[in-house]
């Protein structure tokens, strides 16, 4: 939310509308245990399921392997909480760590950025736009940077960056989602300094930057890989196979029609090529 009156009552609007389509179907189902809880007060709990997104599994890249002085953000610059982390990283977190470690640099990977974004580009600051493949900044780079201060929803570049084995520090507002422990899987600062000493910590540890890669990246691995998500997907379809459903009029088969063509175009599909 950017905390405008308009946006709020449009938030509202939208709440209400999904709310009323939710109570209409059999079964509701959403990506996190975080998004499951936000229903809870509205749907009865045996008609919500949890179906994660599913995050491939990268190369894992060991601690020595990285470049130690690469940081690295990637996200689409239109999307308004990543031009507003990038500004917040630059202009309210960097110069904290550029005090202690004055050869880092940070890189910001995507494309669509605002003018006050681009004009960041110099000296330490990289802004890269669009590249053909995040492979080599993810094998590259010492940490992700997710300095996000609003915004909803699991978010993707964290999933990949563990993938990887990238240690990640974030907000609490980057975390949403995931499960995550923090301290142990992913890094969390919520302020300036916070944020800053995280990065310097480790920087300044490999210990510990090992520790937190390889941590994020098994947790990733049990909970949001291919085989889990598959395992996922068919409890569900047992629990909707075992639950009576009432004719439904013809809006309702259409509905159900097109969720059903949805779910087979993003999820299922990566299920029956694997065969």
């Amino acid at each position: 939310m950017t905390n405008q009156q308009s946006d709020i009552e449009f938030a509202n609007k939208v709440k209400r509308e999904e709310i009323a389509t939710y109570r209409q179907a059999d079964f509701v189902i959403v990506v996190s245990e975080q998004e499951r809880q936000l229903l809870v007060p509205d749907l009865p709990d045996n008609k919500l399921a949890i179906i994660p997104n599913i995050h491939p599994m990268g190369e894992y890249i060991p601690t020595g392997a990285r470049d130690k002085n690469v940081l690295m953000f990637v996200g689409w610059g239109q999307y308004e909480p990543n031009s507003d982390a990038v500004l917040y990283f630059a202009n309210e977190i960097l110069p904290l760590i550029l005090e202690h470690a004055p050869q880092v640099r940070f890189k910001v990977i995507g494309e669509g950025y605002p003018e006050a974004v681009k004009n960041l580009h110099g000296g330490p600051i990289e802004i890269l736009g669009h590249v053909p493949s995040m492979h080599p900044y993810l094998t590259e780079s010492y940490i992700s940077l997710a300095p996000l201060r609003y915004g909803s929803g699991v978010k993707g570049k964290i999933g990949e960056a563990l993938s990887y084995g990238l240690p990640v520090v974030t907000t609490s507002v980057g975390l949403e989602g995931f499960g995550l422990t923090p301290g142990k899987q992913i890094l969390i600062g919520d302020t300036p300094r916070e944020f800053a000493d995280h990065v310097l910590g480790l920087l300044n540890d490999p210990v510990r930057h090992a520790e937190i890669g390889i941590s994020g990246r098994n947790f990733l691995e049990q909970n949001f890989s291919e085989a889990v998500v598959k395992i996922k997907i068919n409890e569900v379809f047992q629990h909707i196979e075992q639950t009576p459903v009432p004719w439904l009029k013809l809006k309702g088969r259409v509905l159900c029609s097109r969720f059903y063509h949805a779910l087979n175009r993003y999820v299922l599909w990566r299920f029956k090529k694997s065969h």
